[in-house]
């Protein structure tokens, strides 16, 4: 969602808050990849830890009916 409002947008406005929560992302995404690391790491072959539940597919559907960019954001 966030790539094509970076990609496409004429609105400083815009293209800031895209950066800003595509940034976010990516900090977030890191640090929890550098967590599950660790706990691997740490973990012993018999006792290994199940990935936590990703973020449910259906908070996404309502974003795919919204238009307008400000919106989405």
């Amino acid at each position: 969602m966030l790539l094509p409002i970076l990609a496409g947008t004429l609105s400083l406005g815009q293209m800031n808050a895209a950066w800003k929560a595509l940034r976010l992302q990516i900090e977030l995404g890191t640090k929890a990849w550098r967590k599950y690391v660790a706990e691997y790491r740490q973990a012993s072959d018999n006792n290994l830890i199940l990935s936590p539940l990703s973020t449910l597919p259906d908070l996404y559907n309502e974003l795919e009916g919204i238009e307008d960019s400000d919106q989405k954001l």
